[in-house]
């Protein structure tokens, strides 16, 4: 099986960046698309936190997958 990666955006409210990138990895892992799934010394990073205003509603939702070569 090739390794694959993936993009998400989600929205957190959170005191800081730390605690809203923690926060939004544990709720993707309980998402449909990787809950329950076998995830072998998987690794999940958030690369980018952006501050939005309180009345920005968008929901995001879907994973955009790619592959990733093996190291």
């Amino acid at each position: 099986m090739q390794p694959a990666g993936f993009f998400a955006a989600r929205r957190m409210e959170a005191e800081n960046e730390e605690k809203a990138s923690s926060a939004v990895m544990s709720k993707l892992l309980k998402e449909p698309e990787l809950e329950g799934k076998a995830l072998p010394d998987y690794s999940m990073v958030v690369k980018v936190v952006h501050d939005m205003p309180l009345e920005h509603k968008n929901t995001y939702s879907c994973f955009v997958l790619y592959p990733m070569e093996e190291t």
